[in-house]
C-alpha cells in the first residue's frame, strides 16, 4: 500500500475513533439519565411501601420531569445535528461551485470504470435507504399506537438481531469493495504508469468511496438512533399503560364515592318515608273506624230519643182522644208541638245525612291513605332492591379495583425490570465499544509505526 492510502486509512480510523468516543459519551450520558430515573422510581416505590398508599400525583410529577429531561436532551442533540448539517451544506455548496467552474476532463473509459466500480456502492446505499424508510414507517406506526406496538418483545429482539446482521454484512461488503478497489488501483498503476488519467481516476474513485463510507456511517447512525427511539417508545408505552391503569383506578374510586353518596341519599329517603308512614298510621288510628263508631253511636242515641219522644206524643194523643173532647186551643197547641217535633225530626234527618256524607268522605280518605301506604310499601321494596343491586355493584367494583391494583403493581414491576435490563444492555454496549476503541487505537499505533 502507498503512503497516501495509509494516510487515508489512518484518517478514516481516526474519524471512526472520534465517532466511537462521541457514541461512548452519549451512551454514558444516557446511562446516567436512566440511572437517575431508576433511582427516582425506586424512591417512589419505597415511599409507597412505607406509607402503604400509592400517590398518583407524585408519579405524574416524576413522569413529567423525566419526559422533560428527555425532551431537553433530544432538543440539544437536534440542535447539534442541525449545526453539523449546516456545515456539511456549506461545504457541499462550495464543492458544487468549484465543480461547476472546473472544466470537464473525463473520458469514456473513466465513466465506464466509474459505473463498474461504484455500482455496488449505489446498491448498498439504496438498501440502507430502504431499511431507514422501513424504520421510519415503524416509528410512525409506534407513535400512532398501531398494530406494530402490540408486538411481543421477542419479535422486536429478533428484528434487532437481523438488523445487526445486515449491518455487519454491509460493513463486510464495504471492506471487500475497498480491497477490490485497492487491488484494481495497484494493478492499473504499473500498466499505465503515473499518467494524469489514472491519477485522476483513482482520486475520483477514492473521493466517491469516502463519500459512500460517510453516507453508510450516517445511515448506520440513523439506524441506531431509530432503534433507540423504538426502545424509548416501548418504555413510553409501558408508562402510558401505567397512566391509563391509574386513571381507571381514579375513575373507579370516584364511582365508589358517587355510589356511597347515592346510598346515603336513599337511606335518608327511606327514613323520611318510614316517618311519614308512621304519621299516616297514627292519623288513620285517630280518623279511622273508632271515629266512625263514635259518630254512629251518637246518631243512634239521638234517633232513639226522637222515637221515644214520638211514642210519648202518640200515647198522649190516644189518651186525649179517648178521654175528653179537646178544645180548639188545645188542638192548636198540639198541632204546633207536632210541627215543632216534625221540624226537629227533619233537622235530625239532615244532620244524619250530613254525618253519612262525612262518613263516606272519611272512608274515601281512608282508601286513599291505604293506596298511598301500598305505594309507599312498593317504593320501599323498589328502593331496597336498588340498594341490593348497588351493593352488588359496589362489590363488583371493589373486585375490579383489586384486580386493577394488582395489574398496576405487575406493570410497575415489569417496567422497572425493562429499565434495569436496558441499563444492563447499555453498560454491556459501552464495554464492547471501549474494547473496540482500544483495538482501533492499537491498529492506529501499528499503522503509524
Amino acid at each position: 500500500m502507498s503512503d497516501e492510502a495509509l494516510r487515508a486509512r489512518i484518517n478514516d480510523l481516526e474519524n471512526e475513533l472520534k465517532q466511537k468516543n462521541t457514541e461512548i459519551n452519549s451512551y454514558l450520558d444516557r446511562i446516567e439519565d436512566l440511572e437517575s430515573n431508576v433511582m427516582k422510581l425506586e424512591g417512589l416505590i419505597q415511599e409507597a411501601e412505607a406509607e402503604g398508599t400509592f400517590d398518583p400525583q407524585k408519579v405524574q410529577d416524576t413522569k413529567l420531569s423525566i419526559e422533560l429531561k428527555q425532551k431537553e436532551r433530544e432538543m440539544r442533540e437536534l440542535k447539534n445535528k442541525m449545526g453539523f448539517l449546516r456545515k456539511e451544506k456549506i461545504d457541499l455548496q462550495k464543492k458544487l461551485e468549484e465543480q461547476q467552474y472546473q472544466p470537464k476532463k473525463e473520458s469514456t473509459v473513466i465513466r465506464i470504470k466509474e459505473k463498474t466500480e461504484t455500482g455496488p456502492f449505489d446498491g448498498l446505499v439504496k438498501e440502507l435507504q430502504t431499511k431507514i424508510n422501513k424504520q421510519q414507517a415503524l416509528i410512525k406506526q409506534l407513535k400512532e399506537g398501531g398494530a406494530v406496538a402490540e408486538k411481543p418483545e421477542k419479535k422486536v429482539e429478533k428484528e434487532l438481531q437481523l438488523k445487526d446482521k445486515t449491518i455487519e454484512e454491509l460493513e463486510s461488503k464495504i471492506v471487500r469493495l475497498e480491497e477490490e478497489l485497492e487491488s484494481a488501483t495497484s494493478q492499473s498503476a504499473p500498466e499505465g504508469g503515473p499518467d494524469q488519467i489514472s491519477m485522476s481516476l483513482t482520486e475520483e474513485l477514492q473521493d466517491k468511496l469516502n463519500r459512500t463510507k460517510r453516507r453508510v456511517l450516517h445511515l448506520q447512525e440513523r439506524l441506531s438512533k431509530y432503534e433507540e427511539v423504538e426502545d424509548t417508545l416501548g418504555l413510553m408505552a409501558a408508562e402510558e399503560q401505567m397512566d391509563t391503569s391509574q386513571e381507571e383506578l381514579q375513575q373507579l374510586q370516584q364511582e365508589l364515592r358517587d355510589k356511597t353518596q347515592k346510598i346515603l341519599e336513599l337511606n335518608e329517603t327511606i327514613s323520611c318515608l318510614e316517618d311519614s308512614q308512621s304519621k299516616k298510621k297514627s292519623a288513620e288510628t285517630l280518623t279511622g273506624p273508632e271515629m266512625i263508631s263514635q259518630l254512629t253511636e251518637e246518631l243512634q242515641k239521638k234517633l232513639n230519643k226522637a222515637k221515644i219522644r214520638i211514642q210519648q206524643l202518640e200515647n198522649e194523643l190516644e189518651s186525649k182522644s179517648g178521654a175528653k173532647p179537646v178544645s180548639s186551643t188545645q188542638l192548636d197547641q198540639m198541632r204546633e208541638a207536632i210541627s215543632e217535633k216534625e221540624q226537629i225530626i227533619e233537622d235530625l234527618n239532615t244532620t244524619i245525612e250530613s254525618k253519612d256524607r262525612i262518613i263516606k268522605n272519611k272512608q274515601e280518605e281512608l282508601e286513599t291513605i291505604k293506596n298511598e301506604a301500598m305505594k309507599c310499601n312498593s317504593e320501599i321494596e323498589k328502593l331496597k332492591y336498588t340498594i341490593d343491586s348497588k351493593e352488588d355493584r359496589i362489590e363488583s367494583l371493589k373486585s375490579q379495583l383489586d384486580t386493577v391494583q394488582q395489574d398496576s403493581e405487575q406493570k410497575t414491576s415489569r417496567s422497572e425490570n425493562a429499565i434495569s435490563l436496558r441499563v444492563k444492555e447499555l453498560k454491556n454496549l459501552v464495554k464492547e465499544l471501549k474494547k473496540e476503541n482500544a483495538q482501533q487505537l492499537v491498529e492506529i499505533s501499528e499503522l503509524r509505526k
